[in-house]
């Protein structure tokens, strides 16, 4: 066994048949959702789902050719997708379960990091994250659709895409209108900049 071995992350895909499990997870997946569409949160036994998989067109068929075995095969069967079934209890008492929601992600770490000049016997200092700028958005805020424009004289090089589209949305009376003759955000931003549009 190779040094190190120990930090390996070995799923269940790669123990034996785990090739076999994760085709029979993708070939029967579809009965799955139908199954988990129909059982109530109280559950059903496991007579009762039984009794719901083989009453669905192609379930015989295909688990005949994709596994599982006959034997245990709706138990198997709920237990190739954990995130969808929770069964619980046994004997004749087996109860299929709606698997309980994931529990939530927790919060992002805080970063912590000694700030320069600072001594080191003062501790780390902890440092709040930045919320994520990315808007997509924005150029619409920027420029409403409803805002009411006028256009002068093509700014762009005449043959270009960009003159093309222009000489397109120049009769445009507000900007949604301009957009919805071909103008880009990128082109509103550009004629603003280039005195070719003046915002009413």
């Amino acid at each position: 066994m190779p040094r190190g071995s120990a930090d390996i992350d070995i799923g269940i895909e790669a123990g034996p048949r785990g090739g076999r499990r994760a085709r029979q997870r993708e070939m029967l997946q579809d009965f799955a959702r139908n199954l988990k569409d129909l059982l109530p949160s109280t559950g059903y036994t496991l007579a009762r789902v039984a009794q719901l998989l083989r009453g669905m067109r192609g379930w015989e068929d295909t688990t005949d050719t994709y596994g599982p075995s006959k034997q245990g095969r709706i138990a198997s069967f709920l237990k190739l997708y954990p995130n969808l079934f929770s069964i619980q209890g046994s004997g004749p008492n087996i109860k299929v379960l709606p698997a309980a929601a994931p529990e939530p992600r927790p919060a992002w770490p805080v970063q912590v990091s000694i700030e320069r000049g600072a001594s080191s016997s003062s501790g780390p200092r902890e440092r709040q994250l930045r919320a994520l700028e990315v808007d997509p958005r924005a150029p619409y805020r920027r420029f409403p659709n409803d805002q009411r424009v006028r256009y002068g004289a093509n700014p762009a090089r005449p043959g270009t895409p960009r003159f093309r589209r222009y000489e397109r949305y120049k009769e445009a009376a507000t900007v949604g209108g301009a957009r919805r003759l071909g103008a880009t955000s990128q082109d509103i931003s550009m004629d603003v900049a280039a005195g070719a549009l003046e915002l009413l």
